[in-house]
């Protein structure tokens, strides 16, 4: 328990302290800085006491949220976002090796510098149709991801927003990115397969990619502008899709298909929802 002598928890306070199972901030703390729980893998409950006038845990989401600009600042590996945040902020789950999935609502415009840094077990991760921006480094050194699908919402991918996820296979871009970070996806030697849906070439760094063997798909009206331009040109295999849509395909959460019929096929699951196949990620076929 934090006493209620205490009002400022500084950064990094309580870094990867492991052991710490359970928090309680009391309502006299009125300043908390970045990564000051970061690393805390055996945290499983965060409470903020009542009448606090910064911070709340509200719905028993176990997080800490600023209450005025909705943004959640720390949470752990069972963190549940509630449908009002609007941000999650800089290093807010950052360094939780045991986090594997985390679901992200569709009222967050935001996410964060650091945000979901260093998170190795992180294997799903469903970035909603609200994003607009994704930070520095936020999803950086997350290992284990081997999907990722930019939301058309997205318009700046950040610097080495994604570097070294080294289990990253294919990637999706959605039809609003303009521009992506230097070394955003730097050191993901695994990617072999890229979607972009963006009719206009997005901006981006040499040093944005370093696997330029993988398949790059695009619109085929645009084929041209991305085989031509001085950076997307730089990989090998350029595919005109006929069937790129300006709108990418629905997605949910795997937890939201759970009592839906289920399929294996070579080694695949798919899931069967309302007339449409889905991926294990997902993901619409």
């Amino acid at each position: 328990n934090i006493p209620n002598s205490v009002s400022y928890i500084g950064e990094g306070a309580f870094y990867r302290c492991e052991s710490i199972a359970e928090i309680l901030i009391s309502k006299n703390v009125t300043t908390i800085k970045e990564r000051a729980f970061s690393g805390c893998d055996m945290l499983t409950s965060i409470i903020v006491e009542n009448g606090n006038p910064i911070y709340d845990s509200r719905e028993n989401c176990n997080a800490i949220i600023e209450t005025k600009n909705n943004k959640l600042i720390a949470g752990c590996s069972v963190t549940k976002i509630p449908n009002t945040i609007t941000s999650i902020g800089e290093y807010a789950f950052s360094y939780y090796d045991l986090m594997n999935s985390m679901e992200i609502p569709n009222s967050v415009t935001s996410i964060g510098d650091y945000a979901f840094k260093a998170c190795s077990s992180l294997s799903f991760i469903t970035i909603p149709n609200s994003v607009t921006t994704i930070g520095l480094e936020a999803f950086r050194f997350c290992n284990s991801l081997t999907s990722v699908v930019i939301p058309n919402s997205v318009s700046d991918i950040g610097v080495a927003a994604f570097h070294n996820c080294k289990s990253l296979t294919t990637l999706t871009l959605g039809s609003g990115l303009e521009k992506i970070g230097a070394y955003a996806f730097y050191f993901c030697n695994s990617l072999s397969t890229i979607y972009s849906h963006a009719i206009t070439t997005p901006i981006l760094a040499k040093t944005s990619f370093i696997n330029y063997d993988a398949t790059l798909h695009v619109p085929c009206e645009s084929s041209v502008d991305y085989k031509q331009h001085e950076i997307w040109g730089l990989f090998s295999s350029i595919l005109c899709n006929e069937d790129n849509e300006s709108d990418l395909k629905s997605t949910y959460s795997p937890s939201s298909l759970d009592n839906n019929k289920k399929l294996l096929i070579n080694g695949q699951l798919y899931i069967l929802k309302d007339g449409k196949t889905y991926n294990a990620m997902g993901q619409e076929m």
